[in-house]
């Protein structure tokens, strides 16, 4: 089994290394899972990693010393309840297999208290308290499907969500995520629900056509049903254009980036919505390996993208 995570030391010393020896740790980080934030530099980086490592510490530690430890209002993790390793380096596996990173130093729990028939996981991070860890139902201790989830593929997607979260942006995260899915329909309409909100462009305009129907119905037709009607079809389609849009990017980026014979998933992954964007826009190799090293000359982070996945590949 893969180590969880680099050496820790080697953070206090990043400062006073050279750059190449920076790139070669800052790498290591990277194939854990600890990827480097759209504007970080090696310091700010350092800082957020042992910030999320002393939590991860003092959690465990609690736990241990507790039992039951209290992490948001309400929910409790219990020593009894974390989900064992080797689960974790299932779904860890496959989410390597896309993104190339391996990601298990995140504590998972299996959750006791009712978050909803359809809940079936979630993960959070914090990048200023360092609590980063995920959690999901209780059914997943003795079953690896409940529902329409997989236990791998739903952990999976999660710790793509945290391995992610210091790129940004929301174009694009639960596409990403949802590609650990063995299902077409989820892989193509799971980035359709970005935003807390986006639920009711798909919900509210069939409750009010629904009402309005209703009122029809039990008094008498007063009111207009096409504008509802209309109404009902451009939330969904709001929802579809957007997603699609993002896709739109995605893919023409991909095609360039598989042209170059490199490994397209594992750099997006990497790269900022901009970034992306400016990648589906190239139409030469050269003009590629211009924007490679314009990144390189301003950002650290492209420079761990290219020494992991573009330096022995150059097209």
């Amino acid at each position: 089994m893969k180590k969880l995570y680099p050496d820790p030391l080697e953070l206090d010393k990043l400062a006073v290394m050279d750059s190449a020896a920076q790139i070669e740790v800052l790498a290591e980080w990277d194939a854990t899972g600890f990827l480097l934030g759209a504007d970080e530099d090696a310091a700010v980086f350092a800082a957020r990693v042992k910030r999320i490592l002393a939590w991860r510490e003092n959690f465990l530690r609690q736990l241990k010393q507790q039992n039951k430890v209290a992490f948001a209002p309400r929910l409790y993790a219990e020593k009894n309840n974390l989900v064992p390793l080797a689960i974790i380096h299932e779904a860890a596996e496959k989410a390597e297999a896309l993104y190339a990173f391996n990601l298990q130093w995140a504590p998972a729990c299996f959750l006791t208290e009712p978050l909803g028939m359809l809940w079936g996981g979630s993960s959070w991070a914090e990048p200023e308290s360092g609590e980063t860890m995920c959690i999901i139902r209780k059914e997943f201790r003795k079953k690896s499907k409940w529902y329409v989830y997989e236990r791998k593929e739903l952990l999976a997607h999660e710790l793509c969500h945290l391995a992610h979260a210091p790129v940004s942006g929301n174009g694009l995260e639960e596409f990403f995520a949802y590609r650990t899915s063995a299902g077409k329909l989820r892989r193509y309409l799971g980035n359709c629900f970005v935003y807390n909100w986006d639920a009711l462009f798909f919900m509210l305009p069939s409750m009010l056509l629904l009402g309005a129907e209703l009122l029809n119905f039990f008094w008498r037709p007063i009111l207009p049903l096409w504008p509802f009607w209309v109404l009902t079809v451009m939330g969904p389609g709001w929802l579809i254009w957007r997603n699609q849009r993002w896709r739109n990017y995605y893919f023409k980026a991909e095609k360039w980036l598989k042209k170059f014979n490199l490994p397209a998933e594992k750099i997006l992954f990497r790269c900022t919505e901009m970034e992306i964007q400016q990648i589906a826009g190239i139409e030469s190799a050269e003009k590629f390996k211009s924007f490679v090293q314009q990144k390189c000359a301003k950002s650290i982070r492209f420079q761990v993208i290219k020494r992991r996945f573009i330096t022995e590949q150059e097209p």
